[in-house]
């Protein structure tokens, strides 16, 4: 499965893991030297063990798709920073729509 493929098909896991506080989520694959998921998960306040959970969940359901043994590691950040800000990732999997400007 190819990164594209996986990127694509985790749209699908963000389904009832969004939670008012959840700003943004990125994922990054990483090949070398080990194979690794990354989900990065943004919110506006500090997240509840619930939340922590639903975004470990996330992970653990990305990888399942693939046919590869990955590794994972989830990060939780509070930020009120525009995700353009952010570090540069390779994939905004979710972002919370926050008005223009």
């Amino acid at each position: 499965m190819t990164d594209n493929d996986i990127y694509q098909s985790s749209l699908i896991f963000t389904l009832f893991k969004i939670t008012p506080s959840l700003r943004y989520v990125y994922l990054d694959i990483l090949r070398s030297p080990k194979k690794k998921i990354m989900l990065n998960g943004y919110y506006s306040e500090p997240p509840t063990e619930v939340e922590k959970e639903l975004l470990d969940d996330m992970a653990n359901d990305i990888i399942a798709i693939t046919d590869e043994n990955f590794d994972y590691e989830v990060t939780f950040e509070v930020t009120l920073t525009h995700f353009d800000q952010l570090k540069k990732t390779d994939f905004l999997l979710y972002a919370r729509y926050e008005g223009l400007g």
